[in-house]
């Protein structure tokens, strides 16, 4: 999967610590892994997503084990989906927050599907949080309204709770979205 720049839309390639694209937009990537590919211009508050009380709370409440059975239910629902494709397959979960679905994703899957698993988010300290504690996954600072991927190059999404545009999954997927809203598990896109 290829992270896009924010501004034109370009394929970005990383160069050291800098990914930066044919128009020379270039994005830093941070010390703890992750790249912050939401620009100034496309924010509508200063620190937009949850705050750092929000996110402590949340993460509380996730160590201590009660989303645990979803969690597994969700691994094991993507294993059973994905073995019946090749290896090499690349996993998207927008609203990853501090990486609880996406790290583990990346660490129980990786030795049988060679999952590349990204997570997205607008709150830059979840991220920061995130990319710390699981580097197995990719992470990224990014609008779930501005997909900062190629067309195409998304095998399979997870979003849970977070806002999206299924327009926009529709143009980024290719296999397999998983949207799990207030009141169900959806699946909403298989080729």
């Amino acid at each position: 999967m290829q992270y896009q720049c924010p501004l034109c839309h370009q394929s970005l390639q990383l160069d050291n610590q800098t990914w930066r694209c044919a128009n020379n937009h270039q994005f830093d990537r941070a010390k703890e892994g992750y790249v912050n590919l939401m620009p100034v211009q496309h924010k509508k508050s200063k620190n937009p997503g949850d705050n750092q009380m929000m996110m402590q709370a949340r993460r509380q409440f996730l160590d201590a084990g009660y989303y645990q059975p979803l969690r597994d239910a969700i691994a094991v629902l993507f294993d059973k989906q994905l073995s019946e494709h090749q290896t090499g397959l690349s996993v998207l979960d927008i609203g990853c927050g501090e990486g609880y679905y996406t790290g583990f994703l990346a660490e129980s899957l990786y030795a049988r599907h060679k999952l590349s698993v990204y997570g997205l988010d607008i709150a830059k300290g979840a991220v920061r949080s995130a990319a710390k504690r699981y580097p197995a996954a990719h992470f990224c600072v990014a609008s779930s309204y501005r997909l900062p991927f190629d067309d195409q190059s998304i095998h399979a999404v997870l979003r849970i709770y977070a806002p999206v545009r299924l327009q926009n999954l529709n143009e980024s997927l290719v296999l397999m979205g998983l949207l799990l809203p207030s009141h169900r598990l959806r699946r909403i896109y298989f080729s």
